[in-house]
């Protein structure tokens, strides 16, 4: 494995640079890159890495490494060669409609492939990543496996429910009739929506934003309203859904004409 050093050289004036050169007293056990400072372990055992000041040899420091491979301990620094297999799940709740993903973390072994397995669920994919379907228990477990040594796994469990509200999108209609009519005749805008949450109206008389009676109980709009437009006007409902961060709109265009009585003429 490689880590990278880094030497600061401090000058009296309180200035800072990087601009050193790099090197190891012991390349049996750790090389290093002059300029980049990065450091190759080859060896167990410890090694001093001393960076040098370009500008000026009299400026240099010195830090220590340790290289352990595998398992094992140089100056009472020990490292554990024991493999271990750490899976996370999320959500770690989902109705038996909806899926988990499994993430599998290896450490200890160069060797990360796993063999993922589940209780009460399926699994989809394959790699470090997978998703995790449920059956019909109230918990799903996926298990991951090293595929290098069978006795080492993990594993997750998310619970799964089956009275999760449905989350259903918010539908909406609206019409007006008449949708032709003269100054100052009224029109009936009747509208019906469902799974809302909130609603406004908008057009003619409405302005912008007038807001809408909504049932909380059942989670509908429904109604009519009278308006008399004074030119052509698009009546628009828009609504927020109950479960879900979508909205949903209906519209109804209504056409006004100016009534233009009739004129009697004499012929001569």
């Amino acid at each position: 494995s490689t880590s990278t050093a880094l030497g600061t050289v401090t000058y009296s004036d309180g200035s800072t640079d990087h601009n050193v050169a790099y090197s190891s007293d012991n390349t049996g056990v750790a090389t290093v890159d002059q300029a980049t400072g990065v450091v190759t372990g080859v060896a167990a055992g410890s090694a001093n890495i001393e960076a040098i000041s370009n500008a000026s040899s009299s400026h240099f420091g010195t830090a220590g490494v340790l290289v352990i491979i595998g398992g094992g301990c140089v100056g009472g620094n020990c490292v554990s060669s024991t493999p271990s297999v750490t899976v996370t799940a999320l959500p770690k709740t989902i109705s038996q409609t909806e899926t988990a993903t499994c993430r599998a973390t290896v450490t200890g072994t160069a060797s990360t492939t796993v063999i993922w397995s589940a209780a009460n669920g399926q699994i989809l994919g394959s790699g470090s990543t997978v998703t995790l379907s449920p059956s019909s228990a109230s918990t799903a477990t996926c298990i991951a496996t090293l595929a290098a040594d069978s006795g080492v796994s993990g594993s997750a469990t998310v619970n799964v429910t089956f009275n999760k509200q449905k989350l259903n999108a918010p539908v909406c209609s609206l019409s007006a009739s008449p949708t032709s009519v003269l100054i100052p005749q009224s029109t009936t805008i009747s509208y019906s929506c469902q799974h809302v949450s909130s609603c406004t109206m908008s057009g003619g008389t409405f302005g912008n934003q007038s807001t809408v009676s909504v049932n909380g109980s059942t989670d509908t709009a429904t109604g009519s309203t009278q308006d008399a437009p004074t030119q052509n006007t698009i009546y628009t409902i828009s609504c927020y859904g109950t479960n879900t961060y979508s909205s949903v709109s209906s519209s109804a265009n209504v056409t006004v004409s100016v009534s233009n009585p009739g004129r009697s003429e004499t012929n001569p």
